[in-house]
Parts: structure tokens; sequence; C-alpha cells
């Protein structure tokens, strides 16, 4: 998705269910700009509901949750891309 869109997409990988090490060793492999965090519990519950892996949250520039994803649907990526295409179109995905 960083790459399709660019410096209008911030992408936040959020590990729910990998050790840290797992998720450092995957970032340093992908070879991008990837930001990540390793989830607390403190942290899921400012989320919601993230029962599903992988749930894919996409906000706009404010901040504003503008679609959820949850699971891994045979179409995730081509949902997913048109949910930040209609939130960059309505003032940015951010």
């Amino acid at each position: 998705m960083q790459k399709r869109f660019g410096d209008d997409v911030v992408v936040l990988a959020l590990a729910v269910e990998s050790d840290e090490a797992q998720v450092k060793t995957l970032a340093s492999e992908l070879n991008g700009p990837l930001r990540f965090a390793i989830r607390t519990p403190e942290m899921l519950t400012k989320f919601g509901d993230v029962s599903a892996v992988p749930t894919m949250l996409i906000f706009d520039k404010a901040g504003k949750l503008a679609s959820a994803h949850y699971g891994a649907t045979p179409t995730l990526h081509q949902d997913a891309e048109a949910s930040i295409t209609r939130a960059l179109a309505q003032g940015g995905a951010k």
C-alpha cells in the first residue's frame, strides 16, 4: 500500500501474536518503510475489536476511523485499496 499511495498513506503494523524478535526480522526482510509496534493489552483496547488477525484499520488524516477490514479475505488488498482511495478523496487517509 505504501508503494501504491506513497507519502499520502502511513502503514503501521501492530504485532498481535508475534514476539518482538520475529517482527524485527520480518521488518528487516521486507526492506521498506515499515512502522510497527508490539501490542500491549492497553493498546488493543484503544483499537477496539482486534480479535481477527489480520485486522486492517484505515484512519483519515484527522484520526477518524474510515474503514475496518477483518480477516484474510481473498479480496483484502483490493478492498483496502478501495477504502484508502475513498478516504483520500474525502480528505486523506493518514
